[in-house]
């Protein structure tokens, strides 16, 4: 069964601190141009979404902004940064403490008790596949879209099948997403899979491709062999003069012609 098919592969014991991958109740937000409503009560249930009026423009020049408002959220989402982000400056003030004589305990001692340290965490909303086209459905379930992550089901958490949308990243402070607001972590497997699904959407990078061609530096190529394929894809075999094959394949998702549609200005809503 694959990862993102099985709770027991997707999630992990949760780690004593946030860390890279949990699922925590908090909210996100996107900046939009609109007037927006006040702001009224807090959120009674979760995913509720609201948009909310931070100003307003009179005039329609610079330097003056222009109206923004902030569509707010509340409801779960997944931890992005990597643990050594996370900690960081947590790191750096033990280290320094650590230089003026204390022991790693006194200094962690006193590098928890400021709040300042690693303030701001990066987050990303978990969505419903309600809010999805069919289309796109099974690409994020199986963890093959490039702007989603898949989250698998834990109905003992109150976890439903859903999806995290990287494209509308939040930063929140660290105490919106700690104890009790966090559920549940991930698995290493499932961290792993996170972190290559990040490094895809924000360098658009294949990881898996990249390790795979870095073996063939400073070797030489002895022979290269067309392999089978399926029908419309291509697949090479390179022999290197260690005796390693690598096996390269065209990817499935060519760049798009030079006719392709370009966005060629602001959109008007």
């Amino acid at each position: 069964m694959a990862w993102f098919d099985a709770a027991d592969l997707y999630y992990g014991d949760a780690h004593p601190v946030v860390s890279q991958g949990d699922i925590v109740l908090t909210a996100s937000g996107v900046l939009v141009a609109d007037d927006g409503d006040a702001a009224l009560a807090a959120p009674a249930r979760f995913a509720e979404e609201r948009t909310i009026a931070l100003w307003t423009a009179i005039g329609a020049s610079l330097p003056e902004a222009p109206t923004l408002a902030l569509t707010a959220t509340w409801g779960l989402a997944m931890v992005l940064p990597h643990a050594c982000a996370l900690e960081k400056e947590f790191n750096e003030r033990v280290a320094a403490l650590q230089q003026t004589g204390l022991s790693q305990g006194d200094a962690e001692d006193i590098a928890n008790e400021d709040p300042t340290l690693d303030r701001y965490v990066a987050v990303a909303p978990i969505c419903l596949y309600d809010a999805l086209a069919d289309e796109r459905r099974a690409g994020v379930r199986a963890g093959q879209r490039l702007d989603a992550f898949p989250v698998v089901a834990n109905p003992s958490l109150g976890i439903p099948e859903a999806w995290v949308d990287l494209r509308r990243i939040s930063t929140v402070e660290r105490p919106l997403i700690e104890t009790p607001y966090r559920l549940a972590g991930l698995s290493e497997l499932a961290v792993a899979h996170l972190q290559f699904a990040l490094a895809r959407y924000w360098a658009f990078r294949d990881l898996s491709r990249a390790d795979e061609i870095s073996r063939a530096v400073g070797r030489r190529i002895q022979e290269i062999l067309a392999l089978d394929a399926p029908k419309g894809r291509l697949r090479i075999g390179i022999i290197l003069d260690s005796g390693d094959q690598l096996t390269l394949e065209g990817s499935a998702t060519p760049a798009p012609p030079m006719s392709a549609p370009r966005r060629h200005g602001p959109a008007r809503l």
